[in-house]
């Protein structure tokens, strides 16, 4: 079985694609495509053996240290045996673990969900609130898992777990620190990350044993995974889409040049807003859900800061110019 150098494990909403996309860019690293193999995760993954999980890496160079980046490693208790299972496999590889504050990663955890959904069944359609997401017994009747869920995340856990448990860092650095010793575990706050790209890549180069210099290669290659440019597209899709359905044929559509299409997408598009017809986006979690959750998550902080070695100053300042907004105490 190819034993992989390192791996990073999460958390899901938390810079992973940015850093996975600039590791995969240095000529030392070779990172496995797809980016998330699930395989010591999911135990219909892992039973596919070790020949199935090596051939990820088998257009690896000689010279490469190899990587992976699935974030449910990072999703106990929904996946129990991830951390175990590659302490076991690799019992000497390095674990990268990126934290962001609490509640925006679990609502773009839900943004995430809905935006696979989309993908999935080319709808444009929000069939669920975040609050249907988190508090279910108040809505006995939202929509069920096959309108929300992508086919392909069959998987994952349709409880209020899955965007809170993720955001729970205590619990999940706990694991990987009851398998790793602390020197191989490198955790990365996101929002320091995203104001300082270039600093935590040469660290994170220096951490894997690599030339920082390499980082001036993996900056000019970075991918980011936004959810926002998706909603608004697949909306403005859905729109025109129902209108070639009701008033183009479709041989009438294939045969438009792409300028004359371009030009009805952009009329159609401003007929609806000249109508009012607006996108169908997530609506942002209401403020009762927003106290809800930092409240939930704030009494954690110390023990993620004792756990991590991070200072959550950043997350505490979200937190206070919130509670400053709303006008009341904690």
């Amino acid at each position: 079985m190819h034993i992989p150098d390192f791996f990073i494990v999460g958390a899901a909403k938390a810079g992973t694609t940015s850093l996975t996309s600039q590791l995969k860019a240095c000529p030392s690293i070779f990172m496995t495509t797809p980016k998330e193999p699930e395989f010591f995760a999911r135990d219909d993954r892992f039973a596919l053996g070790p020949d199935w999980y090596s051939a990820l890496y088998a257009a690896a160079g000689p010279e490469q240290i190899t990587g992976e980046s699935s974030t449910i490693h990072s999703l106990v208790p929904h996946f129990p045996h991830a951390a175990r299972r590659i302490a076991e496999a690799a019992p000497d590889a390095r674990i990268i673990y990126m934290l962001r504050h609490p509640v925006a990663r679990s609502y773009s955890m839900y943004q995430e969900v809905l935006k696979h959904y989309q993908n999935d069944s080319r709808r444009g359609r929000v069939n669920r609130s975040f609050e249907e997401f988190l508090f279910p017994e108040d809505f006995p009747n939202r929509a069920p898992r096959d309108a929300v869920f992508a086919r392909f995340d069959a998987h994952l856990p349709d409880t209020p777990g899955l965007l809170l448990d993720g955001s729970d860092y205590s619990l999940q650095a706990a694991e990987y620190l009851a398998h790793f010793p602390r020197e191989s575990i490198r955790f990365i706050l996101f929002e320091d990350y995203v104001k300082a790209r270039r600093q935590y890549l040469e660290d994170v180069l220096v951490f894997l044993g690599l030339d920082p210099a390499e980082a001036r290669d993996g900056l000019e290659h970075e991918a980011r995974n936004t959810s926002l440019d998706h909603f608004e597209r697949t909306a403005q899709d859905q729109q025109l889409s129902d209108f070639k359905s009701r008033f183009v044929p479709r041989w009438l559509n294939d045969a438009l040049p792409a300028p004359i299409r371009a030009r009805l997408r952009k009329a159609v598009l401003s007929a609806n807003r000249a109508r009012g017809v607006a996108a169908e986006l997530p609506q942002p979690m209401l403020p009762e859900t927003r106290d809800w959750l930092t409240r939930h998550f704030a009494p954690r902080y110390s023990e993620i800061e004792q756990l991590t070695g991070l200072d959550l100053a950043p997350w505490r300042q979200i937190d206070a110019r919130w509670w400053q907004e709303r006008g009341c105490a904690p």
